[in-house]
């Protein structure tokens, strides 16, 4: 759905590039671009607002220093999935809302603008007070697959011989796109992500042939 964005109310843009979003928003996805090319340290405030196209004073008025702005990375950057969790039925098929989420999941790894992969990678996020924000919210994505994988187990829906083993890896099929997925050549994020949770649901699934089924049930949240 297409949405009229208003240019923010405050200081001037240092060029005359038209504003597509707020300027905040202009700040973290400039400053994520950067951190994934340069590294955190060899990112400085001048480079963040040379990219987005405005003036130091400007940046300063949304983040006070450049460490504000890793951390609203962190704390940010995986919302739309943590929304998408929030909104799952554990007492539905467990077939479809599973399918459903890795469709969301791994659509969100190949597409999302804020370089998660990259920012969570830093090390001044892994060897940092940050770190435990990433491990937290990568713990509840990874419950929500330990969740619906034991109850289609429980169903008779899945065959499961190691819980742990089955949610990590299937979780870790979608961290794998990090290692391997180019978005500027890569294939339409929608039919990789179709691809894998077909692979994922066909692992999991006492009978196969079910998956079909299951593809026809689903209700796909991702853009159009």
């Amino acid at each position: 759905m297409n949405q009229t964005v208003k240019k923010g109310v405050g200081r001037p843009r240092a060029s005359d590039k038209p504003a597509l979003m707020p300027a905040r928003e202009d700040i973290l996805k400039a400053s994520a671009e950067l951190f994934a090319e340069l590294g955190f340290k060899g990112t400085s405030t001048r480079k963040i607002a040379e990219r987005v196209g405005i003036r130091q004073p400007s940046l300063f008025h949304h983040f006070r220093k450049k460490e504000d702005i890793l951390t609203a990375l962190v704390n940010e950057g995986g919302s739309s999935i943590l929304d998408y969790i929030e909104r799952i039925d554990f007492e539905a098929d467990p077939r479809v809302e599973l399918y459903q989420l890795m469709i969301f999941d791994f659509y969100f790894l190949m597409t999302e603008p804020l370089h998660v992969n990259a920012i969570i990678g830093l090390p001044e996020v892994r060897n940092g007070p940050l770190k435990e924000v990433v491990d937290r919210e990568r713990g509840r994505i990874i419950n929500c697959y330990r969740q619906l994988i034991a109850k289609g187990a429980d169903d008779n829906w899945f065959v499961v011989a190691d819980l742990e083993v089955a949610a990590n890896s299937t979780f870790g099929m979608g961290e794998a796109l990090w290692s391997w997925y180019d978005r500027e050549t890569g294939a339409d994020p929608k039919v990789v992500a179709a691809q894998i949770a077909d692979m994922a649901m066909r692992a999991l699934l006492v009978k196969p042939s079910w998956l079909e089924t299951v593809k026809k049930r689903a209700k796909l949240d991702v853009p159009d």
